[in-house]
């Protein structure tokens, strides 16, 4: 089973994402976000690496309340975008996001600042 701890990182300029306005697509790549490896690991002879994520159809939907077409809309709009590449075989996608790196890298620098001593 996936990890499900932790924290990812969510830019404010995710609101000028050409999609913000459409609650289903948000969700749908929140979903995605939280549940994306964060390190590769093993899983059925694949390799799944960091900011991948192996998703069904069927399971999402049910998972977000939503349809399976709803669910296909939205991996078919982030391809179009840009935002996600994928592999599909007769049971599963394997979801890449396209820019995890850039938006989760341990090496980015906290702007928390610490407090004084």
């Amino acid at each position: 089973k996936m990890e499900n701890s932790g924290w990812i990182k969510f830019h404010r300029k995710f609101n000028e994402w050409e999609w913000y306005q459409d609650p289903k697509m948000v969700q749908f790549f929140v979903h995605l976000l939280i549940h994306a490896n964060r390190e590769s690991k093993k899983w059925q002879n694949w390799t799944i690496p960091p900011g991948s994520l192996v998703i069904g159809r069927l399971r999402a939907a049910a998972i977000l309340g939503t349809s399976e077409q709803s669910v296909r809309t939205c991996i078919d709009r982030l391809k179009k975008s840009g935002s996600i590449t994928t592999i599909s075989t007769n049971k599963f996608t394997l979801v890449t996001l396209v820019d995890w790196d850039f938006y989760q890298s341990k090496k980015t620098k906290s702007t928390i600042k610490q407090p004084p001593q």
